[in-house]
C-alpha cells in the first residue's frame, strides 16, 4: 500500500473516530457547579477549617484610573491591526478579524453598561421599583478573581 493511500486511510479513520466518540462516552454536565462546601479566598484553609465569615457590609468603592492610563488604552486599540475576512468564511480561517474588532469595542460587558438605568429601575413608579442585581464575571472589570481552583 502506497503512502498516499496509508495516510488516506489513517484520515479516515480518524474522522470516523472523531464522529462516533462523542456518541460513545456519555459526558456529564451540571448545570451549575457545585461550589457550596468550597473555599475561594486569598488564605488556605485547613482540613476541617471552617470558612472565615464574609463581610455582608457595603462598602464605598472608588474606581481611580490615570488620564495616562486611560489614553494608553485608548491609543492601543485605535491602533490594534485586524486581519481583514475573506468574505463568506466565518471562522474558517482564523479568527474573524471584523468579529474581534466589535469585540474589543465593548465585549464582555460590565455593570457600568446598566449604571445610568439603576436609578430608574430602584426609584419607585407608580408604588413599583426593583431591587437591582448587577453581578460581574469573577475577576473581570472590578470583581474579585478566585483565588482557588474549582470555580468554572
Amino acid at each position: 500500500m502506497g503512502l498516499i493511500k496509508k495516510l488516506l486511510l489513517v484520515a479516515v479513520v480518524v474522522g470516523i473516530g472523531a464522529v462516533i466518540y462523542p456518541l460513545l462516552v456519555k459526558r456529564q454536565y451540571n448545570d451549575m457547579p457545585d461550589v457550596s462546601e468550597k473555599w475561594f479566598g486569598k488564605t488556605k484553609l485547613k482540613s476541617g477549617q471552617a470558612f472565615p465569615k464574609e463581610s455582608v457590609a457595603i462598602n464605598k468603592f472608588v474606581v481611580n484610573v490615570s488620564d495616562g492610563v486611560l489614553a494608553d488604552l485608548k491609543s492601543r486599540l485605535e491602533s490594534a491591526r485586524y486581519v481583514t475576512p475573506i468574505a463568506g468564511t466565518n471562522f474558517n480561517y482564523g479568527f474573524n478579524g471584523d468579529y474581534l474588532q466589535k469585540i474589543t469595542h465593548g465585549w464582555p460587558g460590565s455593570v457600568w453598561e446598566y449604571y445610568k438605568a439603576i436609578p430608574q429601575l430602584i426609584e419607585p413608579t407608580n408604588g413599583v421599583a426593583f431591587e437591582v442585581i448587577c453581578p460581574s464575571i469573577p475577576g473581570y472589570g472590578f470583581s474579585e478573581a478566585p483565588h482557588q481552583e474549582g470555580m468554572h
